[in-house]
């Protein structure tokens, strides 16, 4: 014969079915009252309203400039002047938004609350911040964003959401003008020093001819000088993005630490270049004077003068390299600075909501009533644990009965 001393004790629907029955008052009590205590919870809790603005942002500058949105964050800080969308959705739970709205609503009283921090977490707890991203694998950007406010009066949602759409619109354009005017005054500067200095090259040059005659340089030492001044444009470029990027970031920055790692290389280039064209005025082979020159003694017996024709014509060619560089780059700061807006545009305005967000009564009773019977499974079960303990006087009743009689004990 089988031992069935180990095998645990099956459930018994008859058994089951049998105690609801036997305590079938009881469990309808719970039932009922649980659920209708759930009820008038939902009916009782305040209504909430929830309105919703939509929009989008456009970023980028007109005519393809350095401003817009760009992808790294190198290039973003360096040389974009503009907020992004991402740094706009940042923005929205920012104190600089928050903290106007409060006192704009005087949210501390309709919250209840004092402490400012509170009244802010109140309020972000109250804020539905949605993100609409392109599909695809990998990193999509944003292309919309969702602000919801959710309140007790349908009015103030409304009002709210509206309120910090403008306020962060606001904020937007003065974030650009500062940065618009921030790249502005770098550009400018570089572009005055640069005037100043094609200026001084040029009339260095012009009394230089005036006093020895026009000289003409051979072909391949001219294409040298064409590279030197192209050269020397790039690495002015890479001056100024250092510059802009020192003024945004620290100087121990990962950024600005490779915009000096390609300024040191291309110094190096352009020292070398310098020292090439140095070693080809050691002797005047480059050199001739034209026929209109033969009133000159030959260039031969005067390296010196060739020398010093060259290095002054190598100066003017350099500064207006940097000038074509710098010019295009320095007008467009200036538009830039003459039309700074948010690029935020509003999709949906936010409207006053017609009905209520929450509470969702439906799901409120349903709830109530799943707790019911659980609450009353537990209590049928209790009761029927104590009924068969005191028929059978069994070991488990025994251990409840010393439980409770060491927890009744007072010392």
């Amino acid at each position: 014969m089988a031992d069935h001393s180990n095998t645990p004790p099956s459930v018994n629907l008859l058994d089951l079915l049998l105690t609801f029955a036997r305590y079938k008052s009881r469990v309808l009590k719970i039932v009922i009252s649980i659920t209708m205590i759930a009820l008038a919870v939902s009916l009782v809790w305040p209504k909430t309203y929830k309105s919703t603005v939509k929009f989008v942002q456009y970023n980028s500058t007109p005519g393809g400039s350095l401003g817009g949105l760009l992808n790294s964050f190198v290039n973003v800080m360096a040389e974009s002047d503009r907020v992004t969308i991402e740094q706009a959705v940042f923005m929205l739970k920012s104190n600089t938004i928050l903290d106007p709205t409060i006192e704009a609503f005087n949210l501390g009283e309709v919250y209840a609350k004092e402490q400012q921090d509170l009244i802010r977490e109140e309020l972000i707890n109250n804020l539905q911040v949605e993100e609409f991203r392109e599909g695809g694998i990998g990193f999509s950007p944003i292309v919309a964003v969702s602000l919801s406010v959710l309140d007790r009066e349908p009015e103030r949602a409304q009002k709210i959401a509206s309120f910090m759409t403008q306020r962060l619109d606001s904020v937007i354009v003065r974030i650009n003008e500062q940065n618009s005017r921030r790249l502005f005054e770098v550009y400018e500067a570089r572009y005055e020093q640069n005037l100043a200095e094609l200026r001084e090259a040029e009339q260095e040059l012009v009394q230089f001819q005036e006093t020895y005659g026009i000289l003409e340089l051979e072909t391949q030492l001219t294409a040298m000088v064409e590279t030197l001044g192209q050269l020397k444009a790039e690495l002015v470029s890479i001056e100024v993005q250092t510059n802009i990027a020192k003024s945004s970031l620290s100087e121990d920055a990962a950024a600005v630490q490779q915009l000096e790692i390609q300024k040191t290389e291309l110094e190096k280039s352009y020292r070398d270049l310098i020292r090439k064209t140095d070693e080809r005025l050691n002797t005047a082979e480059g050199l001739f004077i034209p026929e209109s020159g033969e009133i000159f003694p030959p260039l031969m017996e005067l390296p010196q003068l060739g020398a010093e024709y060259v290095r002054r014509f190598r100066e003017v060619t350099v500064q207006q390299r940097i000038y074509e560089l710098i010019y295009p780059q320095y007008e467009q700061k200036k538009l830039d600075l003459q039309d700074v807006f948010s690029g935020i545009v509003i999709i949906d305005e936010a409207a006053i909501p017609e009905y209520k967000y929450s509470p969702k009564r439906a799901i409120i009773v349903i709830a109530g009533f799943l707790f019911s019977i659980i609450v009353a499974f537990f209590s049928v079960s209790y009761s029927e644990f104590l009924r068969k303990g005191e028929l059978n006087k069994s070991e488990d009743f025994e251990k409840y009965n010393e439980l409770k009689s060491l927890f009744g004990k007072t010392n």
